[in-house]
């Protein structure tokens, strides 16, 4: 393909390239090639360039772009509010965008199609919604269909964002709780969406039995496909609320409460069905200066449940905003002051 290119002297070929990029003007679908002592480096028909230029043939770029940025049409002022990280769940990209680009959606959806071969879906988050904190996401590029399959610690899960809570910045979170479960654990996972942490413990420790529980129809029914699909008969699913179904479960030796916005709501009813030892995962969403307040207050609570607490452990799952963050408290429950009913 024939080309403007820069003509540059061996020896500044790489500065020439680094500058003619920064500028947008370097033309990364061709190849640079050489021609004597000068390196002849594509350029964009348009922009100054400050070497002498010429036309020549060029074969195309094998390589992908590393980036989704580098792929993308848009004006050069924009190029900095680009956001840098998304999520991905399976085959799906989720990603926000600054109202200045959300005119240019489609484009910097197709741009992350084109950088990513994996990628087949891209939706914009448009925030949360409803007490399920259920994502509202609108298809930018690619396939309309948002339900994939996402794998994560060895499990492979069917998962629709649009429809459920699912977040595959906790992978290693999971990892950490599944981690702690022993032999013959009876565990209650309160709010388990479609069961990254209920099928991760049942894979893991198989002598142990889960009680999934989730109001989200649709989890649900992708939570039961996802228990055949991983081979853990050992995982119960239960539609409905968890304040109602939890009290029909006795002898918990672990309750795994991921609903950071209002777990603690539910903190009398895991403890009622808590053996002595058990241990309680409770997350929440909190600022970056209430820590130790927070807790007092989860104490607090516990106590007048009639269960004595400690602090096993205080994790940062990963921040929320610059002011917030998504924490989990490890609680064990040292003993009880009086009889539960």
């Amino acid at each position: 393909m024939r080309s403007r290119c820069a003509v540059v002297p061996r020896g500044e070929g790489e500065r020439a390239r680094k500058y003619l990029s920064e500028r947008g003007i370097l033309r990364k679908d061709l190849r640079i090639s050489r021609d004597g002592d000068s390196i002849l480096i594509p350029v964009a028909a348009r922009g100054k360039v400050p070497y002498a230029t010429r036309t020549a043939e060029f074969a195309p770029s094998e390589k992908r772009p590393t980036s989704y940025k580098e792929h993308v049409d848009l004006p050069r002022k924009l190029h900095p509010l680009l956001p840098s990280a998304f999520d991905i769940v399976g085959d799906v990209a989720i990603i926000k965008l600054p109202d200045e680009l959300t005119g240019h959606a489609s484009a910097i959806g197709k741009a992350i199609i084109g950088a990513q071969k994996s990628i087949k879906s891209v939706a914009l988050d448009e925030g949360v919604e409803g007490e399920a904190r259920i994502r509202k996401l609108l298809v930018i590029a690619g396939r309309k269909t948002m339900l994939t399959v996402h794998k994560e610690n060895g499990l492979r899960l069917k998962v629709d964002p649009s429809v459920v809570y699912f977040s595959p910045r906790l992978a290693s979170e999971r990892a950490r709780v599944a981690g702690q479960v022993g032999e013959g654990e009876n565990v209650i996972d309160m709010f388990a969406g479609v069961g990254p942490f209920s099928l991760l413990v049942a894979r893991r420790v198989k002598s142990s039995r889960i009680d999934a529980i989730d109001i989200n129809t649709k989890a649900i029914k992708l939570l039961k496909e996802n228990i055949e699909l991983n081979k853990t008969a050992n995982v119960r699913a239960h539609i409905g609320d968890a304040s109602k179904i939890v009290p029909r479960l006795k002898g918990a030796d672990r309750v795994i409460m991921n609903l950071p916005h209002s777990a603690h709501e539910f903190l009398k009813c895991a403890l009622r069905v808590c053996r002595k030892g058990a241990t309680i995962h409770l997350y929440q969403h909190i600022t970056r200066d209430e820590t130790d307040g927070r807790w007092g207050e989860i104490a607090s609570k516990c106590m007048e449940a009639g269960a004595k607490v400690r602090l096993q452990r205080y994790v940062i799952v990963h921040p929320y905003s610059p002011s917030s963050g998504i924490v989990c408290y490890d609680i064990k429950i040292v003993g009880f002051t009086r009889a539960r009913g």
